[in-house]
């Protein structure tokens, strides 16, 4: 069985717009998806992103200066040698507790086509089509208000119908036109083996971006597109104390990438595969299908530096470098160091060549480290620091914004859900800069990272915070009585 979601990013005038997705066979499920779900999945397996390496300096000069000044101690004054040993074992010592302080049209008829199945899914209308020859297609289309595909498609349909395969006829209305993304659709169906459809896509011409995301029991390869992750991951299931709504999430092994979006880990598996890859593909290209290769693991994550991280790893490779080579020179060229003169001799002629040699090689690496434009760190994970609203803060928010404002929760959920993300931006301490979340973008409604979503219910309000992984933690809100009171607020993950 395959599960396939499909997320894509539209920009039209038109309010109404389809596709055709041609699957192997009729979808056994056809679902609507949270647009959170991909969304979480894309932000926790970004790629590792050095920022800042300068705790990483300071050890690195520590230890260069320890070395040579017992190595050039032992060498040249060994008398000194026990009260220098003694004198670092107690910096050490002042370190070590100092430490925890410092922080970090034609004449075919629709009736060739058989339709195998309708739903209406979100915003979507979905039939599942299968036609006996590509004009019955065209037909089918052309009656039921989907512009017919060229003429230059017929042999890709043809083939597609001879192999037996079904076409999803998939239309959306929407309120709003210009750019958006609408939310992704789930269809399970059999398949023997893992395939993208893409056939098809080379009608609209161009080279459109992918990104996909394959779950499996190996690490998956495809030659028309860069792998950019791979890990196995392990499953985690967290004690009852932790509160969270859902008590599963997944870990790799190797990256300790962790991923608990119920979405997603409902797709997972204990020791699966989760691989991802992106490119361009030319629609000259895109003569068949994507299919993929399942190999042994083999663990992938891209690794980027900031222009910071890139220059505190020159900096800690020069001091590493420079360090090491005195404490070898020195023993070297102990005899000659001792000579009249020969301290001046070290210096000019082994030491400062391979000071400026040691110099140009960090910056032959400053210069060569992959590094990211400051708008793509802008959503790096790594930055803790950023974002007005963290989890717990923010659901400490909601909760006090509900409790002195009971009336509010007598509206609908986008009601209240629209005056919380208004009421937020207004109360924020910094008015500065627009609010952001702890994934570097805007507060919304939404099932991600940093963001909330509410649901209102006969008897209370559930507010629902996706923390840094996409874990859900929940708070209710009873509905007040006649009287306006509520009762008793219940917490599920206080954060």
């Amino acid at each position: 069985m395959e599960t396939l979601i499909i997320s894509s990013a539209l920009d039209s005038d038109a309010q109404k717009l389809g596709w055709i997705i041609p699957v192997p066979a009729v979808p056994q499920i056809i679902e609507k998806e949270s647009p959170g779900a991909l969304k979480t999945l894309n932000f926790c397996i970004q790629p590792k992103i050095t920022h800042d390496l300068s705790p990483g300096i300071t050890l690195a000069v520590f230890v260069t200066v320890v070395a040579n000044l017992l190595v050039g101690t032992l060498l040249f004054n060994r008398k000194r040698f026990l009260t220098v040993l003694i004198a670092l074992f107690l910096v050490l010592v002042f370190w070590s507790l100092l430490l925890p302080a410092v922080g970090t049209t034609g004449a075919a008829k629709a009736a060739n086509v058989r339709v195998e199945k309708s739903a209406t899914v979100g915003s979507y209308d979905v039939s599942v089509l299968r036609p006996t020859q590509p004009d019955g297609l065209n037909a089918w289309l052309a009656e039921n208000g989907f512009s017919p595909l060229p003429t230059a498609a017929d042999k890709t349909i043809a083939d597609y119908i001879s192999n037996g395969w079904v076409f999803a006829a998939i239309k959306l209305t929407r309120a709003e036109s210009g750019m958006n993304a609408p939310h992704p659709i789930k269809m399970v169906f059999a398949a023997k083996e893992a395939v993208y459809p893409l056939k098809l896509t080379a009608v609209a011409g161009g080279s459109p971006e992918f990104e996909l995301f394959l779950i499996g029991d190996g690490s998956a390869s495809c030659d028309m597109l860069e792998r950019e992750f791979s890990d196995i991951f392990s499953k985690r299931e967290h004690d009852a104390y932790d509160e969270y709504e859902s008590q599963t999430s997944f870990a790799g092994t190797t990256t300790r990438t962790e991923i608990g979006h119920p979405g997603i880990t409902s797709l997972m598996w204990d020791s699966c595969v989760l691989t991802k890859f992106a490119g361009t593909i030319n629609s000259n290209n895109m003569t068949r299908d994507l299919q993929f290769a399942w190999s042994p693991f083999e663990a992938c994550q891209q690794h980027f530096y900031t222009t910071s991280g890139a220059m505190t790893l020159a900096v800690i490779l020069f001091v590493l470098l420079t360090g090491g080579w005195c404490v070898v020179s020195m023993i070297a060229c102990q005899k000659r160091i001792i000579q009249a003169s020969g301290f001046r001799w070290y210096l000019g002629k082994v030491l400062l060549p391979a000071i400026v040699l040691f110099a140009v090689g960090a910056g032959i690496v400053f210069i060569s480290a992959p590094k990211l434009s400051a708008s793509e760190v802008q959503l790096s994970r790594s930055h803790y620091s950023w974002g007005d609203f963290f989890p717990s803060d923010l659901r400490r928010s909601i909760e006090m914004l509900l409790k002195d404002h009971p009336d509010i929760v007598q509206g609908t959920d986008q009601e209240i859900a629209a005056w919380l993300l208004k009421t937020l931006d207004e109360t924020r301490v910094d008015k500065a800069t627009p609010g952001k979340t702890i994934t570097g973008t805007e507060l919304k409604v939404e099932d991600s990272p940093g963001n909330f979503t509410v649901e209102k219910r006969d008897d209370k309000i559930v507010i629902r915070v996706y923390d840094r992984v996409g874990m859900v933690r929940r708070a209710e809100y009873p509905m007040p009585d006649q009287s306006g009171k509520s009762t008793k607020t219940t917490v599920t993950g206080a954060m």
